[in-house]
């Protein structure tokens, strides 16, 4: 969404059995809307710590939330 309030609801799907995401749908105001859909899922997977850590200099403008 362009706008803080056209985002209307978030629909996450989950596999009741394995307990694990199947899809994320994301539903905006005037009904349009974004599906992800998971197609696998892995568990106990070792990454480096900075595969999730945000490179800053790549992005100079960017305004950084840290809700840490």
């Amino acid at each position: 969404p362009t706008e803080e309030n056209e985002l209307d609801k978030i629909v996450l799907e989950i596999d009741t059995e394995k307990l694990y995401p199947v899809s994320i749908e994301m539903i905006n105001r005037n009904k349009s809307s974004n599906k992800i859909q998971v197609s696998s899922y892995k568990e106990g997977m070792n990454h480096p710590k900075n595969i999730f850590v945000f490179d800053k200099k790549l992005y100079p403008q960017t305004e950084i939330i840290d809700l840490r």
